[in-house]
């Protein structure tokens, strides 16, 4: 009996001491990273058209007539548009106006991609980028514009980053200065402008220069041109004539006075007699 007892007792003794070992080895175990559930980005378009269509498996929206695409910082306007669920695109034709709070840009053609914060415009495309300082502290609302407008064959504009880059027939304007290319790149947030190609920039009154390629800093109004540069440039001279201010006055001489004449004598007078 007790030879069974004490059998029983290790038995029990072996079943403890194994499972205790096998929690040591489960707690030294390196442990598995575990994995962040994926989370999609959703951007919210909201929708306007006079017609729509939708290919629920395909996740494709078409639009036309008096179409409006809009979202907080950006509303699209056109005659027609396909908007592409899962890859949040747009396409859009007809009249082409897009607006976010830098400025305007219209076209013929355009695809937007919602995700990237990026739009493509092409043919007959403008783009005008507004400037804005000075805060007015009663409103709260910008008060002094300074608008740049960008015109080309096509237009890519991250309205996120604030670049703008133009391709083909490229004009850049601002506050009478004028710059053409066949390539342009420029950096809102530091109002930066890169030309590139058949370079020629003007700036008011009669500068003009010629380069193949040029950086121009728009606010300080600092050009940097390299490659077959030329030009010509309107340098004000200094006048050497002295003001009527400047000159001394001198007083006018005092005229003389004019002797009076001689009273002549009488000829009801009587002459005096010689002696």
């Amino acid at each position: 009996m007790r030879t069974m007892k004490n059998m029983r007792i290790r038995k029990i003794l072996y079943i403890f001491i194994l499972f205790f070992l096998i929690g040591l080895e489960a707690e030294a175990a390196p442990k598995k990273a575990t994995q962040k559930p994926f989370k999609a980005e959703f951007v919210t378009v909201h929708q306007e058209a006079d017609k729509l269509d939708y290919d629920d498996k395909a996740k494709i929206m078409h639009l036309e007539g008096h179409v409006k695409l809009w979202q907080p910082d950006s509303t699209l306007f056109a005659d027609k548009a396909t908007y592409y669920l899962n890859t949040e695109e747009a396409e859009a034709d007809g009249n082409i106006k897009m607006t976010n709070p830098d400025g305007v840009i219209t076209g013929d053609h355009l695809h937007l991609y919602y995700r990237e914060k990026r739009v493509v415009v092409e043919k007959n495309v403008e783009l005008v980028v507004t400037k804005q300082f000075n805060i007015d502290p009663k409103n709260a609302e910008f008060v002094d514009k300074t608008p740049v407008t960008v015109t080309a064959d096509s237009v890519e504009y991250k309205w996120g980053d604030k670049i703008a880059k133009a391709e083909g027939h490229v004009t850049v304007t601002q506050l009478g200065r004028k710059a053409w290319g066949d390539h342009g790149v420029y950096d809102e947030k530091i109002d930066e402008l890169t030309m590139d190609g058949n370079v020629k920039l003007f700036r008011p009154p009669k500068d003009t220069l010629y380069s193949d390629h040029l950086v121009y800093l728009l606010k300080t109004n600092k050009a940097t041109a390299e490659g077959h540069v030329h030009g010509t440039f309107l340098v004000a001279k200094e006048s050497n004539k002295k003001t009527p201010s400047s000159k001394t006055k001198q007083s006018a001489p005092t005229p003389e006075p004019t002797p009076s004449p001689t009273p002549s004598p009488s000829p009801s007078s009587p002459v005096p007699a010689k002696p």
